[in-house]
């Protein structure tokens, strides 16, 4: 269903086309009327509308003022004019700003129709196009139900993932978007104003109103997260919060947020805290520019021994058992490549990369399950980024003989 406003100053004329809307049988809907330019801007605020219908002349603001300032609150918003022949050239002249169309007085249904057939058209197609944008970062089941309103559609946002801090205190039941919701709402100025289910199981995307550029968007990230984490943390929910530096329109909310699961998934350490890069010197540093990676490269086989640079890597493979590493990813938290990674890795432990990392993570879990009756499989499998649980116990029994439910009886 699509909402219509009508902003018409003559009585007789407002109601003959809201009857006409009325009647046609088409998905609109008339939710609310205005006498004059203004009344209509106070209705566009107050409610989400889809489809303005306006008079050209109408007092204190007529219907090109009206259309600039409607389209600067809502940029989706299609615009139709009604007009008389006097005006016809005027008019004409009016779709430079974007009207969609124009009515002559008198309307009738046929015209009306028509109007309203073509707009509905490109309505559902604009909408299909907007929550593909969000195809991504939005659980599907909960994206088909989700509202797609003006504010979201032409707002900037920073944008937090969030997940469930591994193996902390809490409860069996899953959280929601709503308790995360009411977590969130001290946080100062009303800063969130969505929060959705992502795709990915357990976690949760909150975006927060833009706030004045700050001068270091690193550091505004960092105090996100923490005002993030604490105001969960005190309403019961502990999460591990990942930030981005600078807010973001709707067009590219898919890739803020495949690179904060990414920092979520590479960087999530064993004491459930998000890692900083890792320096090619054993430090937490930023990554050096391109052509020093490269240089950096070029320099391994002399600058770095290759049993100091494993013993880094090792123990960088170690502190992220609660994440999902690549290959990829873990050359270039040392600026290094795959393949020297792989051939590393090889020499000191004579398995792949893969088999070393997984034989780590399986190690991990043997230590979990052994800590109390009360550790569960599957919460353990989650947390060592085992999507399925089944898979997990594939796992392993490949490593260690037996299930972990059986691993767990001795």
């Amino acid at each position: 269903m699509y909402n219509v406003i009508i902003a018409e100053d003559s009585k007789p004329i407002l109601r003959h086309i809201r009857m006409l809307i009325e009647s046609s049988g088409l998905p609109v809907r008339v939710t609310a009327t205005a006498s004059n330019g203004i009344e209509a801007l106070e209705r566009l605020q107050d409610g989400q509308a889809d489809i303005l219908l306006t008079d050209i002349r109408m007092p204190k603001l007529d219907g090109l003022g009206l259309i600039e300032q409607a389209k600067a609150l809502n940029p989706r918003l299609q615009a139709v004019l009604i007009t008389g022949y006097s005006d016809f050239d005027y008019a004409r002249r009016a779709l430079n700003l974007h009207a969609f169309d124009y009515l002559l007085k008198p309307v009738d249904q046929t015209q009306l129709s028509d109007v309203l057939e073509r707009l509905i058209t490109q309505l559902a197609e604009q909408r299909q196009s907007d929550r593909k944008l969000l195809e991504s970062v939005v659980e599907p089941a909960f994206l088909a139900d989700m509202p797609l309103d003006a504010g979201l559609l032409a707002g900037r946002y920073r944008m937090a993932l969030l997940r469930r801090r591994p193996f902390a205190a809490q409860a069996e039941r899953a959280w929601t978007a709503r308790e995360i919701e009411a977590a969130l709402s001290a946080l100062p100025g009303g800063e969130c104003r969505y929060v959705w289910p992502a795709p990915q199981q357990g976690r949760f995307v909150v975006l927060l109103a833009e706030q004045e550029r700050a001068a270091d968007g690193e550091a505004a990230a960092r105090q996100l997260t923490q005002a993030l984490q604490g105001s969960l943390a005190a309403a019961g929910l502990p999460a591990v919060v990942a930030a981005a530096p600078e807010p973001a329109g709707l067009g590219a909310l898919a890739a803020v947020h495949a690179a904060l699961e990414r920092e979520l998934r590479g960087h999530l350490t064993v004491g459930g805290n998000l890692a900083p890069p890792i320096s090619a010197e054993g430090d937490y540093a930023a990554p050096p520019q391109a052509g020093e990676a490269s240089k950096l490269a070029l320099r391994e086989p002399l600058k770095r021994g290759g049993e100091e640079l494993f013993e880094r890597l090792d123990r960088y493979l170690r502190q992220n058992l609660y994440a999902q590493l690549s290959v990829t990813e873990a050359a270039q938290q040392f600026h290094v490549s795959p393949s020297y990674v792989s051939r590393l890795v090889k020499r000191y432990t004579g398995s792949t990369f893969v088999h070393h990392y997984m034989a780590l993570k399986i190690a991990e879990a043997r230590r979990l399950l052994s800590s109390g009756p009360e550790v569960k499989v599957k919460h353990v499998a989650e947390a060592l980024g085992f999507g399925d649980p089944h898979y997990f116990s594939n796992v392993f029994k490949e490593y260690v003989g037996c299930r972990p439910s059986e691993f767990k009886d001795k």
